[in-house]
């Protein structure tokens, strides 16, 4: 396995494989229930002043949980390649460990940036106040 060649250490395999899915689909729904909040506000702001442009933001927010659907696909299929019998090739294991993790890191970017978005979203509000 990939990590006991480095590190004398199964665990980071094991543990993606077993609960990755799992993971992921979690932090989907959080990252849902988030973005539904911030297009609340957004649309709540809009309403305040209708010459604010959202569409932009709207799309990036609707492009980021498109990201998370693949990402679940590829972790998906990746799981089922990874235990495939079938598919035999030199580097198999650390060619979908590799797959696995890096959806692991980019899931929690993309969770990173729609909290960062929270912020800034506080941040613009508390200037409108004050102006």
């Amino acid at each position: 396995m990939i990590g006991s060649d480095i590190i004398g250490s199964d665990f980071l395999i094991f543990f993606l494989q077993k609960d990755l899915l799992v993971i992921l689909i979690s932090l989907f729904g959080l990252n849902i229930a988030v973005l539904s909040i911030l297009i609340s506000k957004l649309s709540d702001s809009k309403k305040e002043k209708p010459e604010l442009d959202i569409n932009d933001t709207t799309y990036e927010m609707k492009y980021s949980l498109i990201e998370f659907f693949v990402l679940i696909c590829v972790a998906f299929f990746s799981l089922i390649l990874i235990d495939s019998e079938k598919l035999v090739f030199e580097y198999k294991a650390i060619t979908f460990s590799s797959l696995l993790l890096s959806t692991l890191i980019y899931s929690l970017i993309i969770i990173w940036d729609t909290g960062n978005g929270i912020f800034i979203l506080v941040q613009e509000e508390n200037k409108a106040n004050k102006d």
